[in-house]
């Protein structure tokens, strides 16, 4: 058999083999991995991350509660060097979404890797597309991750110009 773009490549050659293997192995380690990586390393910090900002909340203002416990998040950071070098993975959500950016990684992996590999250029892919974006506006909405409320807003707006696009 042969590579419909170029014909002159043989899809049975060692080479085209030594690829597929490489490629393959590269589907585990970016979309499966990163992500998982991510949990994982968020996971393990997750106390210091949210240091109750659920339960401060039922004993005080929901905006008190976030300040609380955004004040002991910063104090984590002080104690622990390990945990400011993960910030870029949780420093825009409240601490009780220290996971979101896992959501969000996989979201934008979904929506470009996924898709071109499901029935491309058909309504199916149309319709499961408009469907990704309809939970991730649902998610989004549902949850107003982010510290900002402009962000929440900000956020909400960029998925509905998703979904219309």
């Amino acid at each position: 058999s042969y590579l419909k773009a170029d014909y002159s490549l043989s899809c049975t050659s060692d080479e085209h083999k030594f690829y597929q293997t490489y490629a393959s192995l590269m589907i585990l380690v970016y979309p499966i991995g990163v992500p998982l990586m991510y949990f994982l390393l968020l996971r393990k910090q997750k106390d210091k991350l949210d240091p109750g900002q659920a339960s401060f909340a039922a004993r005080m203002s929901d905006e008190e509660a976030l300040t609380r416990a955004l004040e002991e998040r910063a104090a984590h950071e002080e104690e622990d060097p390990s945990l400011r070098s993960l910030a870029f993975l949780y420093s825009s959500y409240e601490p009780k979404f220290w996971w979101f950016e896992v959501f969000e990684t996989l979201r934008r992996l979904s929506l470009t890797g996924f898709l071109v590999f499901l029935a491309p250029g058909t309504a199916a892919q149309i319709l499961i597309s408009i469907i990704m974006c309809q939970v991730a506006m649902r998610v989004y909405s549902g949850c107003a991750p982010f510290i900002s409320d402009f962000y929440d807003s900000f956020s909400e707006v960029a998925q509905w110009q998703l979904f219309f696009t």
